[in-house]
């Protein structure tokens, strides 16, 4: 068993930190969660420790789950360990892991890709068992929680995003592309190792949870429907779904629906918890991996 292992949870009292917190807490391994405003404070049912007094050597690695200045504060902070960290601040200095796909060695640190990119990639990965991929053209409709917890709290007050499509998320570049495009872009290319197009829009919906697509793909050579859809659903991390409209909270799962083929050219929809699937259950699945963590129950 690995009682002995311990893990750093920075941005604990955040809305990935916590789901974070929860799904590891299955685990055999004494979780330990960071933050600024640390006195009393308890999450579930742990006691925040102060991050600028920690001393990171008794800790095996972290996750982290922070804005970019500060994950590359805290890095330098750390000095030890693994970092499994979901920002933007090492997305081109280190490997970037989604389990199901990653076949790389494990590293001082560790990206866990965009929201969108996850379950985006997930998808493509099994499509590229069966057919070479010419480009790529998608939208995502991404929620309000993406923006983190304070968006949240004021999207439920009736303010901030309350009401409002926000068409873009980010500052735009001189060729009118959005931060979060050239990551989610960026972030595909890096995960799957191609260099195809991608073309992609990123808008803000006033939804409290779940980020949607719809993704065209160009395919190098015709294929059968029924092909793609019985690959599609043969894989454990995908549900086909004939209209889509499920509530997806909660879930790791990637939903797929309005699966449309025409010549060469798919349609489709895809929708996840951008929490879970997007985030939390990613940098988990990552530190089982990195840890060699084991449910409480399993017994070796």
């Amino acid at each position: 068993m690995n009682s002995e292992k311990k893990i750093a949870i920075i941005g604990a009292s955040g809305l990935v930190g916590q789901e974070v917190l929860r799904i590891l807490s299955a685990y055999d391994v004494a979780l330990i969660p960071l933050g600024r405003k640390s006195k009393n404070q308890r999450i579930q049912s742990y006691l925040v420790e102060n991050i600028e007094k920690f001393d990171f050597k008794q800790v095996d690695g972290a996750v982290m789950s922070v804005g970019e200045k500060s994950a590359v504060l805290f890095r330098e902070k750390m000095q030890h360990g693994i970092l499994i960290d979901n920002s933007t601040a090492f997305y081109h200095q280190a490997p970037m892991v989604v389990p199901e796909i990653y076949k790389g060695l494990k590293s001082s640190v560790l990206v866990s890709p965009n929201c969108v990119t996850i379950p985006l990639t997930l998808v493509l990965y099994e499509l590229m068992k069966l057919v070479k991929i010419k480009s790529i053209w998608g939208s995502s409709y991404q929620s309000v929680s993406g923006c983190g917890k304070k968006a949240l709290m004021d999207y439920q007050n009736k303010k901030g995003f309350y009401d409002k499509l926000t068409p873009c998320i980010g500052q735009l570049d001189e060729k009118g592309d959005s931060e979060e495009e050239l990551a989610i872009i960026y972030g595909i290319q890096k995960v799957l190792g191609i260099s195809f197009p991608i073309s992609w829009m990123a808008v803000r919906v006033p939804l409290a949870i779940g980020h949607g697509m719809h993704v065209r793909v160009s395919l190098q050579s015709v294929i059968a429907l029924d092909d793609i859809l019985e690959c599609l659903s043969c894989c454990p991390y995908i549900k086909i779904e004939d209209r889509g409209d499920v509530d997806i909270k909660g879930s790791h799962m990637v939903f797929v629906s309005r699966v449309r083929l025409e010549g060469s050219v798919l349609d489709l929809w895809i929708a996840s918890d951008n929490l879970i699937r997007g985030a939390a259950y990613n940098m988990c699945e990552i530190a089982k991996w990195c840890f060699d963590l084991r449910e409480k129950n399993d017994v070796c």
